[in-house]
């Protein structure tokens, strides 16, 4: 009988080191600064909300992938109950929709872990076998919200409570991301990534809510990081992993902001908005660094980790996706600073607006000092790696992209002032409605055909998974080749990378197995 020890072993927890120990010590930051909003707006499900940030950074100190599992599944049921706390009818929906997107993400990775348990007898966190790869870019695309399974965020995001917005907004793709450096030697992911920044970036200028414009903008700023981790070099892992801590502080500042424009005004409809600079111009100061952050205007920090992406990508067309990725994301933000905080007031809130309270106030400046100091001392996150930041030819490939926004705006505006796309893919939807239809009417029809068709059903799917995940002979003799998992882990084959020694991989080599 087929046992799987795997199953049993303690859980191995590692401190993390370079620049994965940044990326710890700004979730550890971030963490705390939500949770300090949060409760200055005397937010619900504290115990969630704690929850929520143990888990996220449980991943980050995961050995192996069980207890990485673990961290994935305590973020996702934590963030179940953070969504659905957002009351009326929309959010208990969209919490559901994020549970049942984040349970085949966890099925995929655990499914990844088996097979690569057998394949190579270790379930250390690091480059994964190629036969287990393919699982794990699954749950990978899955939790990095990768076009079009990206649903469960931008419609979950928006459906929380304003308060707990930015705590979500720092933890679940990042990690996606994080596990990604980790586990995939898939150069292609990078080509992915360049399309999925183009394609968020699209998604959000057709958004006429703040928050779903900022969660849109969560699957493109992620397809950014994908393109350069994707490239499974030392300087794309680097730059991609510092385009997320970037991300955090800049993200979490700009879902604060329109959390504390809908505190004031009641909502956040951007055509209901409008000449809140007067009235909130510590909360429009906020707006404007966070924006100009996230659209990679020197000196922030968007700047500074675009400008190691670009140097690591080279030329080719990942990079000119980023580039064209960039020009919408200015666009999107000029829009969005333009519609809530310039022009005529048009906010009917339920009080005058105003600034928010210190307890809010505190994690935002905190959040606006660190976009500026990590843009101007890159060095803080990124140890080791020599790089000009602030060479003019920089300067200018970082101010042109966003001149291109600027006249665009000045030249459309009235027309993206109010641009609303089309659903997308009508047909494929179509199509998905038109299958769950038939799917229902058949599981009804088996379901009246007795308990003995049920049972037919679930021993034909447990074959199905025996024969997928139970390979090789118990009874074969050691010296032919087969590795049994009851072996000790020394006996087995060592996984070597040369991610894992120090040095930088040839994209185009496997990682390859020996014997000890």
């Amino acid at each position: 009988m087929r046992t799987w020890p795997f199953l049993e072993a303690p859980l191995h927890v590692t401190w993390p080191t370079g620049i994965h120990l940044a990326l710890f010590l700004a979730f550890l930051a971030l963490g705390a600064a939500s949770l300090v909003y949060a409760f200055a707006w005397k937010a619900q499900a504290r115990p969630a909300l704690l929850l929520h940030v143990a888990g996220g950074l449980l991943t980050l100190l995961a050995g192996d992938l069980i207890t990485l599992l673990i961290g994935w599944e305590l973020l996702s049921f934590s963030a179940f109950f953070l969504i659905a706390s957002g009351g009326g009818t929309r959010a208990p929906r969209a919490a559901w929709r994020y549970l049942v997107f984040q349970i085949v993400a966890a099925a995929a990775l655990f499914a990844g872990a088996a097979v690569q348990a057998d394949a190579s007898g270790s379930l250390a966190v690091t480059v994964a076998d190629p036969a287990a790869q393919p699982l794990l870019l699954l749950a990978i695309a899955i939790k990095t919200a990768v076009i079009p399974l990206h649903g469960w965020l931008v419609d979950g995001y928006p459906a929380a409570p304003p308060a707990l917005a930015p705590l979500l907004s720092v933890f679940a793709t990042k990690v996606g991301v994080y596990t990604a450096a980790r586990l995939l030697n898939l150069p292609p992911v990078s080509l992915l990534g360049g399309l999925m920044a183009v394609g968020g970036v699209l998604g959000a200028l057709g958004q006429r809510t703040g928050r779903r414009l900022l969660s849109y903008h969560i699957v493109s700023q992620v397809g950014f990081m994908l393109a350069g981790v994707g490239l499974a070099t030392g300087a794309g892992i680097a730059a991609g992993t510092f385009h997320a801590i970037n991300n955090l502080a800049y993200k979490a500042l700009l879902f604060m902001v329109i959390g504390a424009v809908i505190r004031q005004t009641g909502h956040d409809r951007l055509d209901g908005l409008g000449g809140l600079a007067r009235q909130m111009p510590f909360t429009f100061a906020a707006g404007v660094i966070a924006s100009a952050s996230i659209a990679g205007l020197p000196p922030f920090n968007g700047f500074a980790s675009k400008e190691l992406l670009k140097s690591a990508l080279g030329e080719g067309p990942v990079a000119w996706l980023l580039v064209a990725a960039t020009v919408g994301t200015g666009l999107s933000f000029i829009k969005f600073i333009a519609l809530v905080f310039l022009g005529r007031g048009r906010a009917e809130g339920i009080a005058p607006p105003r600034d928010p309270p210190p307890g809010m106030a505190v994690p935002m400046a905190l959040l606006a000092a660190a976009c500026l100091v990590l843009g101007l001392w890159p060095s803080l996150a990124v140890r080791g790696v020599a790089h000009a930041y602030y060479r003019p030819a920089a300067i200018g490939y970082a101010v042109f992209p966003l001149l291109g926004s600027a006249a665009l705006w000045l030249a459309f505006r009235v027309r993206l002032a109010h641009l609303r796309l089309p659903a997308p893919w009508p047909a494929v939807r179509r199509i998905a409605r038109q299958a769950a239809r038939r799917t229902r009417a058949r599981a009804r029809a088996v379901h009246e055909m007795g308990w003995q068709a049920t049972l037919a059903v679930a021993l034909a799917a447990w074959l199905a998974l025996a024969l997928l995940f139970v390979g090789g002979d118990e009874d074969a003799p050691h010296g032919d080749g087969v590795h049994r998992l009851d072996e000790p882990l020394a006996q087995g084959p060592v996984l070597e990378h040369p991610r894992d020694l120090g040095q930088e991989p040839d994209v185009r080599a496997r990682p390859r197995l020996r014997r000890e």
